[in-house]
């Protein structure tokens, strides 16, 4: 059977900053390469490991709370995650000069890092399943390189009358393989005041050095919203 490597893992962030809340855009590129072999099946790739550990304040109520989890198997289908289990969906699209994810990018190279056209791949595939059978079928005969990027968009919204700190943690790779993403979001957002501005701190620092001063608050536990795992159902075209 063909092998899988993962040759880079890559982050970059900007602020996100709009009228209602406060954030970071932060992307994590993963640079994978396909060796085939003469003989056997194609192998699929490793499963995505997003782990994201939030420690959240929240200074009106009093409380806190902490919750962390591997992400992309927490829930699996997450819009935001979405570029992994499309992946093959995508890079077809991406051929054809189309970028079908709201958030994220999958992208196909020949094993001379040039990118596949869709006429390579065969023009006209319509259902995901096809076009990701594409992909796969080049991958197999082929070899090449698939570039996956997740785009995540953690932020904090103003709500009068809330005052909430939060520092959130990410180690984001591949699922038994040692290269990693890390990076560290710190958010301060004061609505206690009426009529005036939130005050805000807000910074995203690469790899993790920050702590943040829960003091004699009282434990709380996480939000259902937060902490219910999801039950992903992959329709045609998308692999875990």
């Amino acid at each position: 059977m063909g092998k899988w490597t993962l040759n880079r893992v890559m982050s970059r962030f900007s602020e996100l900053r709009k009228a209602d809340r406060i954030g970071t855009n932060f992307y994590v590129t993963f640079h994978l390469e396909y060796k085939p072999s003469r003989v056997g099946r194609f192998e699929e790739t490793p499963k995505l490991d997003w782990s994201e550990q939030i420690t959240m304040i929240e200074h009106h109520d009093g409380k806190w709370w902490n919750f962390s989890a591997n992400m992309y198997a927490h829930n699996p289908t997450s819009q935001t995650l979405l570029a992994w289990p499309r992946r093959y969906i995508a890079a077809y699209d991406a051929a054809g000069g189309v970028n079908s994810l709201r958030y994220g990018s999958s992208k196909l190279f020949d094993t001379k890092n040039r990118p596949v056209t869709v006429a390579m791949l065969g023009r006209g595939k319509v259902n995901n399943g096809d076009k990701a059978n594409a992909v796969r079928s080049y991958l197999k005969s082929h070899g090449g390189r698939l570039v996956i990027e997740i785009h995540d968009t953690p932020a904090i919204i103003f709500k009068p009358g809330k005052h909430k700190e939060r520092l959130l943690r990410f180690n984001c790779g591949l699922v038994g393989l040692p290269l990693r993403a890390r990076g560290e979001q710190y958010l301060n957002v004061n609505s206690l005041t009426a009529g005036r501005p939130p005050i805000i701190t807000a910074r995203f620092t690469p790899g993790s050095q920050g702590a943040i001063n829960i003091g004699s608050l009282q434990r709380a536990q996480p939000p259902a919203m937060v902490s219910m795992p999801r039950n992903g159902v992959l329709t045609a075209g998308e692999y875990a």
